[in-house]
């Protein structure tokens, strides 16, 4: 079954079937959560900028932020029938691109997705995170693998 490719930018979220390429770059100190259901077949993927929560419901931009993606994502997951607990995780990204020391706005990014994560009982199989470099990922769904980059390729 031909799929499709589906860019998910930053402060977006999407959630294919097998078949379907999730892909997301120019990742700095943003963490990209790639979710897998291995049962339903199905995988999501959210490209986070911020810790926390929008402040605002109606804020166009709510998605940047940690726990409005996570909830988003695992929403439109469950439509197909995936629950949180049977979810697989990779995370790719929190990179302090701009070098700065004292920059901690990667780890608070990272340190979010991780508490978000443990506390819907979702398993990190595998990370990619840290560094200095920007990074590109693609969700292959049907293989059930991600693949990440160093750079802007995907």
């Amino acid at each position: 079954m031909a799929g499709s490719l589906k860019d998910v930018q930053t402060g977006e979220v999407a959630v294919g079937a097998r078949g379907d390429i999730l892909r997301s770059s120019a990742i700095g100190s943003c963490v990209v959560v790639s979710l897998y259901s291995p049962r339903e077949q199905v995988g999501g993927q959210a490209h986070i900028m911020l810790p926390g929560r929008s402040l605002k419901d109606d804020n166009p931009l709510k998605l940047r932020y940690c726990l409005d993606a996570v909830d988003a994502v695992l929403g439109l997951m469950a439509l197909s029938g995936s629950l949180p607990q049977e979810l697989e995780a990779c995370l790719v990204g929190a990179g302090n691109v701009l070098k700065r020391p004292e920059d901690t706005t990667a780890s608070n990014n990272l340190a979010a997705v991780e508490s978000i994560l443990t506390e819907k009982g979702i398993m990190v199989r595998a990370r990619s995170v840290g560094g200095m470099e920007r990074r590109s990922v693609r969700f292959d769904i049907a293989r059930a693998c991600v693949f990440f980059y160093c750079g802007r390729r995907a």
